[in-house]
């Protein structure tokens, strides 16, 4: 549809949303942890979007790193004494390291969640 019209009202901005260049957020959940993100300088993850079969909360592609907050998906065994959470169901996609993170990791003590992404995400 957009190729057919791609002067239509609104096509610009859906543009930049399918390409990634928009972090859109489907949840509170979501949108707190990009708010963490973006205050501790850690690197942005593509949001929403599809990574091989599935649609992924949040993927950092040049990582090889995917987090999620549904518990639908297996995941790589977690380091000792990360929150990592085990999922069950479908494998990760494209074979990222899935990290599963919770509402109360998020909210109630975001510190230890972001020192394993810090680690995961810095040189």
């Amino acid at each position: 549809m957009l190729a057919r019209r791609p002067k239509t009202p609104g096509a610009a901005k859906l543009q930049t949303i399918l390409r990634g260049d928009v972090h859109v957020t489907l949840s509170r959940l979501e949108s707190r942890f990009l708010e963490l993100l973006r205050e501790e300088g850690l690197p942005l993850p593509v949001t929403n979007n599809v990574a091989g079969t599935h649609r992924v909360d949040c993927r950092w592609p040049d990582h090889r790193l995917t987090s999620s907050s549904t518990a639908t998906r297996t995941t790589t065994p977690a380091t000792p004494g990360s929150r990592t959470a085990a999922a069950s169901g479908r494998p990760a996609p494209v074979a990222d390291d899935l990290r599963r993170y919770t509402y109360g990791d998020v909210f109630d003590t975001p510190r230890l969640m972001l020192a394993e992404l810090r680690a995961l995400l810095t040189p």
